[in-house]
């Protein structure tokens, strides 16, 4: 098992966690997560991703998730695996003896000043209207378009993909907490608007209290704009708007917290 410690990046789905655990797979004592953007949609592509089993199954422990990638946690470790996540599931329990260890820590988007309609509308257009053609997808491991998982049908057809979009558009979003991550696990908080601005990764890096080499910004401000999905695209034959999206709050923003 190669001994790494995790850098855990949660957030709501459109809160670009995986563009940041993406770039913080760049720096020099992080394992390289081979980050791309699909410059139509914005989604992030890479190893970053590859343990949302523990979104989506509570008893799956993040030491079993880790165990399938050929990783074990140490607190001597010399290098550290930015991954991304949702978290709203975790359990405090299963995660503060790591806290307290020092092998895992988490970083949490607060979306509270963000536009909540942005946040949807860029979750459905990277998750749904995505087109992924890696080699696994195109062989046929994996689904090319993940919409179709939640299509019960055996043959699926692009109309069917959209009847199904236009149900997910049409479903209204609120945003019940800013942060998806429970209060009961401690974490490092940055602000969403702060962190997706220019000089969002010196902030980030702020916060995380460490020190990289002006090259890595550079990056990030390079990129950032290719992470914003395009306001109208057009998939399946058909045109989608941010117009479309519908959430609760003035201007998408939060009008109820838990």
């Amino acid at each position: 098992m190669v001994p790494i410690k995790l850098l855990m990046v949660a957030g709501w789905g459109g809160a670009r966690a995986d563009f940041v655990a993406g770039w913080l797979g760049l720096l020099p004592t992080f394992i390289n997560n081979k980050w791309t953007i699909d410059p139509e949609t914005g989604l992030s592509h890479g190893f970053q991703i590859n343990i949302r089993e523990i979104d989506k199954q509570p008893d799956y422990s993040i030491s079993s998730a880790l165990s399938a990638h050929g990783c074990a946690l140490d607190q001597h470790a010399e290098f550290t695996l930015a991954l991304s996540c949702h978290g709203e599931n975790f359990q405090s329990r299963d995660y503060l003896s790591y806290i307290d260890q020092g092998t895992i820590k988490f970083v949490s988007i607060d979306i509270k000043e963000a536009d909540h309609q942005t946040i949807q509308w860029e979750f459905l257009v990277k998750t749904f209207l995505s087109h992924r053609r890696a080699l696994h997808a195109v062989r046929g491991d994996s689904l090319r378009w993940p919409i179709d998982l939640i299509i019960n049908k055996p043959t699926i057809t692009d109309q069917d993909r959209i009847d199904q979009m236009y149900k997910l558009l049409n479903e209204k979003k609120k945003f019940y907490k800013t942060k998806s991550l429970p209060t009961t696990i401690p974490s490092l908080t940055v602000n969403y608007n702060r962190l997706f601005d220019e000089g969002g990764s010196r902030y980030l890096c702020q916060v995380l209290e460490i020190d990289v080499p002006d090259s890595y910004h550079q990056y990030w401000d390079t990129v950032l704009p290719c992470a914003t999905s395009p306001k109208q695209l057009r998939v399946w034959d058909t045109d989608w708007s941010i117009q479309q999206v519908h959430v609760q709050g003035h201007q998408g923003r939060i009008t109820h917290s838990m």
